[in-house]
């Protein structure tokens, strides 16, 4: 990629100028990007889109795209799991003083 072709892509995106002339990041980090990345790449989305909301939307989808759902089923199962031992934890621990209970009064007859 030439100086030429980063010069037309901060042309057809000016909002990059208003990130650079507010100090939020600098031309050499710029160009650095788009050396690296090219123009087609997620990474300029908070750069050079003035309307977020769609922006927004996208990363959503995109991100909602990666999930591994066998993963996230297993994550769901354990949890899951955790759940009903925490939950046997507290049932036993509520039975336990009634037994003993039991059992003492039984000892005094």
């Amino acid at each position: 990629m030439s100086k030429e072709d980063f010069k037309k892509f901060v042309r057809k995106n000016p909002n990059l100028i208003k990130y650079v002339n507010n100090k939020n990041i600098t031309w050499q980090k710029i160009y650095e990007t788009y050396e690296l990345y090219g123009e087609n790449e997620s990474i300029w989305n908070n750069y050079v889109y003035e309307n977020k909301i769609p922006n927004s939307f996208n990363e959503i989808i995109n991100n909602i795209k990666k999930i591994d759902l066998e993963k996230l089923q297993t994550g769901i199962e354990n949890i899951q799991n955790t759940i009903s031992m925490i939950q046997s934890f507290g049932s036993n621990k509520k039975e336990q003083p009634n037994n003993y209970k039991y059992n003492y009064q039984h000892l005094d007859d």
